[in-house]
């Protein structure tokens, strides 16, 4: 396999085995290079969280796979008779979910389906669960991401589970979580492997009934946000590297405030009371 490129049909797990520098690294090292670190040095097994997050990936990206891969265990595992429906399921391969668990994956993949804009990405995307492998230009680091949905020309999407997919929520979700910082990743990928620019599109669903489904653009001032916010990650990353030295919020004291929104209320209330 080529060092660098788009591909496909590649399994989760053996993308998550290569090598090169991720977004959900980099999203540690926003907290501090002493997180990151302790990330790259501590890999963690498939959570219960992760779990249920591939559970609803493949019911909206791969239906066909949700149905034959994942199966539902009715009652209270810690008896005898769960316990050994659940060991005969994964002695099939099978990945075992609640039956919430399963309502729940099973509801946001229809609900997305049932969306038309949604649908239509999905239903003309190239591919889906695309890895990419890429060198950074400014830095040189070696890069890797895996790409929710693309289709050559015309777009990338990226899938998202919230618990309030409305406008104002989900923009606020996008600082919060550095989603402009991945999209910026993921647009320098196809920058790096010299294939054309496309436009960025959300599919947001909601993680609880009625499971709202919205489909967002983000805009040209958002990219080029995370664009400059992902370069500064990167160089701070390599400098990491090169220099063994993993930060966490410095070894001086330092002079602390209130947040500008407090200090805000608190002048309020001074100007109530005088």
């Amino acid at each position: 396999m080529s060092d660098q490129g788009l591909f496909f049909n590649i399994p989760e797990m053996d993308y998550r085995g290569w090598p090169g520098v991720s977004q959900s690294v980099l999203s540690k090292l926003s907290v501090s290079p002493a997180h990151a670190r302790f990330y790259l040095d501590n890999p963690t097994g498939q959570t219960s969280a992760m779990k249920r997050g591939s559970a609803v990936h493949a019911a909206i990206l791969e239906p066909v796979y949700f149905a034959q891969k994942y199966t539902v265990v009715e009652g209270d595992r810690r008896t005898k008779l769960v316990k050994e429906e659940v060991a005969l399921a994964e002695a099939s391969s099978k990945i075992v979910l609640s039956e919430a668990e399963w309502s729940a994956a099973a509801g946001m993949g229809a609900a997305v389906w049932c969306h038309p804009a949604a649908k239509s990405l999905l239903e003309t995307a190239e591919a889906r669960e695309v890895s990419a492998r890429w060198i950074d230009a400014e830095t040189g680091l070696s890069c890797k991401g895996r790409f929710d949905g693309y289709k050559a020309d015309t777009f990338l999407f990226d899938l998202k589970t919230t618990t309030d997919a409305s406008p104002e929520a989900f923009a606020k979700a996008i600082w919060q979580w550095g989603l402009h910082k991945q999209a910026a990743m993921y647009l320098n990928a196809l920058k790096a492997l010299e294939l054309p620019a496309v436009p960025y599109v959300f599919i947001v669903v909601e993680s609880n009934a009625p499971y709202a489904v919205a489909t967002y653009l983000l805009d040209d001032i958002s990219v080029n946000a995370g664009t400059l916010a992902l370069s500064d990650n990167l160089k701070l990353y390599k400098e990491c590297l090169q220099t063994n030295k993993w930060p966490a919020f410095g070894e001086a004291i330092r002079e602390i405030s209130l947040p500008d929104w407090a200090h805000a209320k608190v002048e309020k209330t001074w100007a109530e009371t005088a």
